[in-house]
Order: structure tokens, then C-alpha cells, then sequence
């Protein structure tokens, strides 16, 4: 079976894939050795420097692995900035994971910090506008991914960026988990530090 494979870099999707008996067409920005000798093909999903997906590029290989009789495709790292691609591609060929919906609802920070208060788990405090007192803070997009775009609080400006929040800077090692979910049970798969 076939299985179409798209996001910022997919060489561990691509291995993950092919390990399991998938044909894969991959597509991404990189398109580094290791990705190339597992798929069947690849293409270049957008430009590096600008970490941006481009839909023309994106609906093509859906439309040539549908005509191939492919499964679904898998959307990798990267999509969560640009949720509606998903939407897009869903509609050429089913989108085998999270949901778009989902993923809006995952990127909707001032949720997810409402929900951590009300769980009583300890995070950075965060504003919505620009911080009032002279503390350490960091100025997040709601668009970004991966870390992208996250710089420190400069003195002296005056407002806060659209489509941006603040966080307190905390110090110590920056983590996160990587885990598979369905609803109704995690499984841990990592932690990256």
C-alpha cells in the first residue's frame, strides 16, 4: 500500500513507514539522504528558510499517491502553524492522525493554559498583552512551531505583536514529551531536552 508522507522533515515517518511494509512518497523541506533512499519519491514542500508549506506542491502529491491507490496521508511536524492544509489535503486523500479540528483546538494556548490552571499543573505564567512589570518574559506567535519565532521581551516596546502572547522566563533545560494518544490512552515515546 501506498502512504503519502508531508511536514518539515519526515525521515523518521519515512522509516517509520517503509519499516512497516508502506510504499512512501515523501515530501518536505529537506529532502536529506536518508529520506530519499527509503521513498519511493520526494518533493521539496517549501522553502527552508521560511518553514512555510506550499499548498501547491502539498495538493499535487496527494492527487498523484490518491491516483495510486494510496491509504491516506500522514501530516509531520510543521502542519500545526498551517492547520488549514490539513483541511485542503483532507479533502484529496484522507488524513490518517489528528483531526484539523483537533489541532486547532491543541493551538489554542489560551485554552491550554486555562485547562493547566484548572488541572492545578505548574506552567510559566503567561499575558496577553504587554507585561506591566520589568521581569523576564518571552514573546511566543500563536502560528509558530517547533520553537520558531520565540524571542525575548525587548525594552522599550510599547505593544505587544498580533497574534503573539507573552511568557515568563524560566530558567533551566527547555523539554517536551512525545507521545501517541487516542482519546482514551497516551503512550510515552520520549522526552526531548
Amino acid at each position: 500500500p501506498w502512504l503519502a508522507l508531508a511536514g518539515q522533515s519526515v525521515r523518521a515517518l519515512a522509516e517509520a513507514a517503509v519499516a512497516e511494509g508502506f510504499e512512501v512518497l515523501a515530501a518536505d523541506l529537506f529532502g536529506d539522504a536518508d529520506t530519499r533512499r527509503v521513498a519511493r519519491g520526494w518533493r521539496r514542500l517549501g522553502d527552508p528558510a521560511g518553514a512555510r508549506f506550499d499548498a501547491a506542491v502539498l495538493h499535487a502529491l496527494l492527487r498523484d499517491v490518491a491516483a495510486a491507490g494510496a491509504v491516506g496521508w500522514l501530516a509531520g511536524g510543521g502542519f500545526e502553524a498551517q492547520a488549514g492544509l490539513l483541511d485542503a489535503g483532507g479533502s484529496l486523500l484522507p488524513l490518517l492522525g489528528t483531526a484539523p479540528a483537533d489541532q486547532r483546538r491543541l493551538r489554542d494556548a489560551a485554552a491550554a493554559f486555562a485547562a493547566l490552571a484548572a488541572a492545578e499543573l505548574p506552567h510559566p505564567e503567561v499575558a496577553w498583552q504587554r507585561p506591566a512589570d520589568a521581569g523576564q518574559w518571552l514573546v511566543k506567535t500563536l502560528r509558530g512551531c517547533g520553537g520558531e519565532q520565540v524571542r525575548g521581551w525587548r525594552a522599550g516596546e510599547s505593544a505587544l505583536p498580533p497574534g503573539h502572547f507573552t511568557q515568563r522566563r524560566v530558567d533551566g533545560v527547555p523539554m517536551s514529551a512525545t507521545f501517541v494518544a487516542d482519546g482514551r490512552q497516551a503512550e510515552l515515546l520520549g522526552f526531548n531536552r
